[in-house]
């Protein structure tokens, strides 16, 4: 459904769910969305150390690299969780630690309404979290967990 509304969305996955499903994490790069990191062990970031955190990321980041072919360049730390140090630490390999800033569940429902009216934006992103919690994703749409622009702003 992505492709048919032209959106292109970034998909932050931690290193378990790349490795349990390469081939949907193949297939998100293939359609050109970017697949970026969440962390390889979802761990608190805040309660570890600079080294700690540099090697959850990196394992993450070669897992994915090994799977798509692509290394992230974002993290989006588990939890939200982060601190001066977990930035510096994620800068110090040349990445970008961001943020969300809504709620996953209202996006979804704000996303769905646009959608119900044939309005969905072209200049949406998407961000998807799979945990080790969730079982297999479902198929990449503008319903799960979309923020146009013009809503992020609300």
């Amino acid at each position: 459904m992505l492709d048919e509304f032209g959106v292109k969305a970034t998909f932050f996955v931690v290193s378990a769910w790349a490795e349990q499903y390469p081939d949907t994490a193949q297939a998100i790069v293939a359609h050109g969305h970017e697949l970026m990191n969440h962390s390889a062990k979802h761990d608190h970031y805040n309660a570890l150390t600079a080294d700690q955190i540099v090697a959850d990321v990196n394992r993450c980041n070669d897992a994915i690299e090994a799977i798509s072919g692509v290394r992230p360049s974002l993290i989006r730390c588990p939890f939200g969780e982060y601190d001066d140090h977990v930035i510096a630490a994620i800068r110090s390999i040349g990445m970008e630690p961001i943020q969300w800033d809504v709620e996953a569940s209202r996006a979804a429902s704000s996303a769905a309404e646009k959608r119900g009216s044939a309005q969905l934006p072209l200049s949406c992103f998407t961000v998807s979290i799979f945990n080790r919690r969730f079982g297999p994703p479902p198929s990449p749409s503008p319903e799960h967990k979309t923020r146009s622009r013009s809503d992020r702003s609300s």
